[in-house]
């Protein structure tokens, strides 16, 4: 199931930052007023994403490109065939599954990433046509967990190799024999 996506009304969001904004080392205490609607003006994404760090009770590391994650999707998610995945060691017990970020989910053209946009676009890695390929899903930043590369499961690569070598078997069994010797 996706994870909540709670929205909180313009009003509470500046009373909640105007509790941990310190008054008193404001150059003039009267500008906090002008700082909370400055706040405001943020992009929705970045409010929330700046609200979420506020909040959480541990340190927040930003994503970078290339970054190698893990995510458990919605189990209701057609797109990722549990059972399949499990098999071939692209989806944990707990049901993550892995990928890298390639990009922020904004529409920017300018090539610059943003860490704290609201989605990332990441390459996950599936199991279709009978090998391991990448898919390209979009996900909440704070849905994502940054993992270490060491810490990928490795896919079943021996079985996967396995099943490999036996299809160029039968495809070399299939093959006429020609009984003449060329030289």
């Amino acid at each position: 199931m996706a994870k909540p996506n709670y929205v909180i009304a313009e009003t509470a969001v500046k009373d909640l930052l105007s509790n941990l904004i310190n008054k008193d080392k404001l150059g003039d205490k009267r500008n906090l007023k002008h700082v909370l609607d400055l706040l405001a003006t943020l992009p929705e994404h970045s409010i929330s994403a700046l609200l979420s760090i506020i909040l959480i009770k541990e340190e927040h590391v930003p994503i970078k490109l290339g970054d190698t994650v893990k995510h458990q999707p919605s189990p209701y998610s057609s797109i990722y065939d549990k059972d399949i995945m499990i098999d071939k060691g692209l989806m944990d017990n707990q049901g993550y599954i892995y990928g890298t970020v390639i990009a922020d989910g904004s529409w920017n053209n300018n090539d610059e990433f943003n860490p704290y946009y609201n989605t990332m676009k990441v390459n996950f890695f599936v199991w279709e046509d009978n090998d391991v390929r990448n898919k390209e899903d979009s996900i909440k930043t704070f849905d994502l967990t940054i993992i270490d590369p060491s810490e990928l499961p490795e896919f079943n690569t021996q079985q996967i190799a396995l099943e490999f070598l036996d299809s160029i078997v039968e495809e070399e069994n299939d093959v006429p024999k020609d009984d003449t010797l060329s030289i």
